[in-house]
């Protein structure tokens, strides 16, 4: 089945799955949707939002940079330092 994301089961399954440590297996359970056995084979911790934030960051800006306004704000850049191309060593 996978990992498991907190609110993307049921909350029958859920609660029984996040009370079981690593090896445990769970008595038969019962929802709307049959019986169930669930056995934990790993847990894992996600990171803190302090060690995502650089991350996320980086992501929005990349999701939401135009690529046309990028190379405007580039072309802006390069008038300003009075860059000189080296023609021969390209």
């Amino acid at each position: 089945m996978g990992l498991l994301q907190s609110g993307s089961m049921i909350p029958a399954f859920e609660d029984k799955a996040y009370e079981l440590q690593v090896g445990q297996i769970s008595e038969p359970i019962q929802t709307d949707y049959g019986f169930h056995i669930i056995k934990i084979l790993d847990k894992q911790k996600l990171p803190s939002f302090k060690e995502m934030k650089p991350q996320l960051t980086a992501n929005l800006f990349e999701q939401n940079m135009d690529p046309q306004k990028l190379q405007n704000e580039n072309g802006k850049l390069v008038d300003k330092v009075d860059l000189k191309i080296n023609e021969e060593t390209l």
